[in-house]
């Protein structure tokens, strides 16, 4: 893997970093790990100590003020390999399936980005053993030849490439506007967007890498982060504010990459894509008539027309006059949205305990949802492989190991 970087930031869990850096040192012939620290004393100096035992990894300190975006683009700045990944932490990729993605973005000069199929998983207490898993992404491939077409596939059933393997000079270009996006919402989206705008990504059907959605929390701003938060904490207005800009910026890119295109097509399917984006993410459907009638639209379009094709209304609301969308009915669903607030907050604590419990995860020989479908131990050995490796590496996290010196 001496073409290949990848990037680990990290922040404040220097037992999640140690356990991370022992399992790649024997998961791994590491090219090169480069760890991102903004930890505060004595987090940064467990950090720096356990990233010494490592030769394979280049550890870099940042002022804990640092920016998460900026802290990224610092990194990738000093990255030589023509490959680069990120990865969190307190999740695994599998070494497998990320050879894999890089002998296909290093033969296929057309994709922007590889990633293979993600596992969830979730510790909900003693012992630790009692994991739950699910699938988290595993969409096709954004394969259209048409980049317009990538961008409507993209957000029919949007899934984040942020872990993607990807060519770094690309993604080193994206992330130098991406750190200067105001919100955590739309620098993911316009990652996601500008490398399905730049070429293909890849979907194997290796599992790739375990997300872990219950990790001890470093920091967790939730302020216009997802959505639905948005609308509850700064109104639905100041979240199409945001787009108007971030869409600019995103259409300079497209630009950059089909400068011959006509300009009104490109803005119309970039408000296309993100109109069934906000209506699947934004407006639940008990809101459409609410809702509708502050966009000027007929109730019975917004339920009807699931596939985004009002983006006219929507783009000249846009483009005219952002601050209609404040109308006094959407400030009423807004104190409606604040009114609930504490439901939904438990809404979204609940989820994954809801849905691991609905599909029997809490056993410890549970099956596993993947591919949408129900998969035990016989039937699927490389999931069943999978959350083996991850029951070990919450075993070691308990009782993390000395590190050792990688032959990587």
């Amino acid at each position: 893997m001496e073409e290949y970087t990848l990037i680990i930031p990290t922040y404040q869990r220097p037992i999640l970093l140690r356990a991370q850096l022992q399992y790649l040192s024997e998961s791994f012939a590491c090219g090169r790990v480069l760890v991102l620290d903004s930890s505060t004393a004595p987090a940064a100096a467990a950090n720096a100590a356990t990233a010494r035992n490592f030769p394979f990894v280049d550890y870099r300190a940042f002022d804990s003020a640092t920016p998460f975006a900026h802290k990224l683009l610092q990194g990738l700045r000093t990255v030589a390999t023509p490959f680069v990944s990120l990865c969190a932490d307190d999740d695994l990729l599998f070494p497998s399936a990320l050879e894999r993605c890089l002998a296909e973005i290093r033969r296929r000069s057309e994709l922007s980005a590889v990633h293979g199929t993600y596992l969830h998983f979730f510790v909900p207490g003693k012992p630790p053993l009692n994991i739950s898993f699910g699938r988290e992404y595993d969409d096709p491939s954004i394969n259209a030849a048409d980049a317009g077409a990538r961008l409507l596939q993209l957000f029919d059933h949007y899934e984040s490439t942020y872990y993607a393997v990807c060519r770094t000079p690309v993604l080193r270009q994206i992330f130098e506007v991406q750190a200067d996006i105001p919100s955590l919402l739309f620098q993911e989206l316009y990652q996601a967007a500008c490398l399905v705008l730049s070429g293909p990504t890849l979907r194997l059907p290796d599992i790739y890498c375990a997300r872990r959605l219950d990790g001890p929390e470093a920091t967790v701003n939730r302020r216009r982060w997802h959505p639905m938060y948005w609308a509850v904490q700064e109104g639905i207005g100041d979240f199409f504010r945001h787009y108007l800009s971030y869409r600019t910026q995103v259409l300079d890119w497209w630009r950059a990459q089909e400068p011959k295109r006509d300009p009104a097509q490109m803005e119309q399917l970039l408000d296309s894509a993100h109109y069934i984006y906000v209506q699947r993410t934004l407006l639940p459907e008990h809101l459409f008539p609410a809702a509708a009638q502050a966009l000027g639209v007929a109730p019975t379009d917004l339920q009807r027309d699931r596939t985004g094709l009002l983006e006219g209304e929507i783009r000249a609301l846009l483009a005219k006059n952002p601050a209609a969308i404040e109308s006094p009915l959407m400030r009423q669903i807004r104190r409606r949205l604040n009114g609930a607030k504490l439901k939904f907050d438990q809404w979204a604590d609940r989820r994954v305990r809801l849905r691991a419990n609905r599909l029997g995860y809490e056993r410890n020989d549970c099956p596993v949802v993947f591919g949408k479908t129900l998969y035990g131990a016989k039937d699927h050995p490389a999931v069943m492989a999978a959350i083996a490796t991850v029951r070990a590496q919450v075993l070691r996290e308990q009782k993390p190991v000395t590190p050792g010196v990688s032959a990587g």
